[in-house]
């Protein structure tokens, strides 16, 4: 993803979100300030890019284009199903140095509502983040810190720094790397009950390998998904795993994402997910503090 803003601006906003950020480390704002965003990515279908157009694996076989056409409706089909979710997620983050953990509610309800909290150590609210519709609202409790913006990926980028697609994100949390659209010139091989998809990346001149396999010879699952540039380097790896029935829906309790080039790996574990659970009307509300001051971003 390219910048859109000089790196002056962003340099400058980021000083401003670490800053206000007083009671953890320069290094633990940004590993905080990562698992938000990657939240965000996850949950919300805002920006996800589609390819429009071509038929589903139209360079492969007959048969094999049946077994790819079958593999991509099981797992939409799993995906259309959730219409609200509600979960706990314990997080850890790896960079070369350190290594934190968090711990993190979310509550999602389809098409576009969103609401995070970040927890401190001591349990206490730390972040608060609400997406709804196109608008973006980041809240820093206890330094009375908001910031407000419309919720675009130049937004997002332009906030946290971060070259991750919001359709790359979105996919992994929903174990469905198709959700962008991305369904032509697929390669299909498989050994057993497993089958390596490989397609070219939305990301310009990278490859992807998408591994799917077949839990008890009847549920479709991804298992892992690979992102590689144009001399076949991992740039990142997505790894899933625990996969249970939740609101009777299969889904992974357990998503890694490896990032080798960064050095970065960002381990969730999610904790009692409810899925198509009601919500009260006041979930997506957020009521700042008493004098809280209001950054706009543009």
């Amino acid at each position: 993803m390219k910048q859109s803003f000089s790196a002056k601006k962003s340099e400058k906003l980021f000083y401003f979100l670490f800053s206000r950020f007083l009671v953890f480390s320069f290094s633990r704002s940004h590993l905080l300030l990562c698992t938000i965003v990657i939240g965000i990515f996850g949950f919300l279908p805002m920006g996800c890019h589609r390819l429009g157009g071509g038929q589903i694996g139209e360079q492969i076989s007959g048969s094999d284009q049946l077994i790819l056409k079958n593999i991509i409706s099981e797992l939409k089909t799993r995906y259309d199903m959730v219409e609200t979710l509600k979960t706990q997620m314990n997080v850890i983050i790896e960079t070369k140095n350190n290594k934190q953990e968090v711990r993190e509610y979310l509550w999602y309800e389809r098409p576009d509502k969103l609401k995070i909290y970040a927890l401190g150590a001591l349990n206490e609210p730390k972040v608060v983040v609400l997406a709804v519709e196109e608008s973006f609202t980041m809240v820093f409790i206890q330094e009375k810190k908001a910031i407000k913006a419309q919720l675009t990926d130049e937004v997002l980028t332009k906030i946290f720094n971060l070259d991750l697609r919001v359709s790359d994100v979105r996919n992994a949390i929903f174990a469905n790397p198709f959700l962008d659209g991305n369904t032509k010139n697929i390669r299909l091989t498989h050994s057993g009950d497993n089958y390596l998809l490989q397609r070219p990346s939305l990301h310009e001149n990278h490859t992807e390998e998408i591994t799917v396999a077949l839990i008890k010879n009847v549920d479709v699952v991804v298992t892992n998904w690979k992102i590689l540039n144009s001399k076949g380097n991992i740039m990142q790896e997505i790894e899933f795993d625990d996969y249970r029935g939740t609101g009777g829906i299969l889904r992974p309790l357990k998503v890694a994402i490896h990032r080798p080039v960064e050095g970065t790996a960002i381990y969730f574990n999610a904790v009692q997910p409810e899925i198509n659970a009601e919500f009260k009307d006041d979930v997506f509300r957020i009521e700042l503090p008493p004098g809280t001051e209001i950054q706009t971003l543009q």
